[in-house]
């Protein structure tokens, strides 16, 4: 579902069934944003997080978690400062998604505008 809200919106979308094979898109191809689930088979999304934020070039690729599980306050502890955010499923709705998404892109940009153009002391 979410990958046809995002193509319908002329998003470039890459899947991968799990987080192993997430991890080799994100060698072949880095991404500007990544959308996690974290019930995936062989890697769940706490390790491929985890395995992602091993490579420093690959720290600031932005991450929201979309999760139909509810996650206890240690599961969110531990996503805490590697995620910007965490999406309930059941509260998604095609705008707020899209709307998430935008907001994040446009920060991030924001972010990488102002680190380009900060003067070196």
């Amino acid at each position: 579902m979410l990958t046809q809200i995002l193509e319908r919106e002329r998003w470039s979308v890459i899947q991968a069934e799990d987080g192993v094979v997430a991890l080799e898109q994100v060698a072949k191809h880095r991404p500007d944003l990544i959308l996690l689930d974290l019930m995936m088979p062989r890697m769940n999304g706490y390790q491929f997080v985890t395995e992602l934020h091993k490579h420093d070039d690959w720290r600031s690729i932005p991450i929201i978690v979309v999760t139909a599980k509810d996650m206890s306050t240690e599961e969110r502890i531990a996503l805490d400062g590697y995620v910007e955010k965490v999406l309930p499923k059941h509260a998604l709705t095609q705008d707020s998604l899209l709307g998430e998404i935008q907001d994040l892109i446009a920060a991030c940009v924001h972010a990488k505008q102002a680190a380009q153009n900060k003067p070196v002391v």
